[in-house]
C-alpha cells in the first residue's frame, strides 16, 4: 500500500493589541495567529472550494473580531 502526503497552502494572518487592562489598568500586549488552509475541504455554501481570497477574507474577518474584544492582562483573564 503506498502512502501519500498531500501539503495544503496556509493562509496565516499574525495580529497584535496593546493597551491598558479593561479591569485594572495595567499595560499589556497580545499577539495571535490565525490560519486556515486552502483544500478542497473547506468549502463555501453553494458546496464548491474556496479559493485563497475567500479564506483570506473569513481569516481576516476572525482576526477582526478579536481585535474588536477587550483586553485583559494575565492577572484578570
Amino acid at each position: 500500500m503506498d502512502t501519500f502526503t498531500t501539503t495544503f497552502q496556509v493562509v496565516k494572518v499574525t495580529a497584535q493589541k496593546a493597551g491598558k487592562c479593561g479591569i485594572c489598568g495595567k499595560r499589556t500586549k497580545r499577539s495571535r495567529t490565525f490560519e486556515a488552509s486552502v483544500n478542497p475541504y473547506n468549502k463555501n455554501e453553494n458546496g464548491s472550494p474556496k479559493c485563497y481570497s475567500e479564506v483570506h477574507a473569513d481569516v481576516s474577518k476572525e482576526c477582526d473580531e478579536w481585535l474588536g474584544e477587550p483586553l485583559f492582562c494575565t492577572n484578570c483573564e
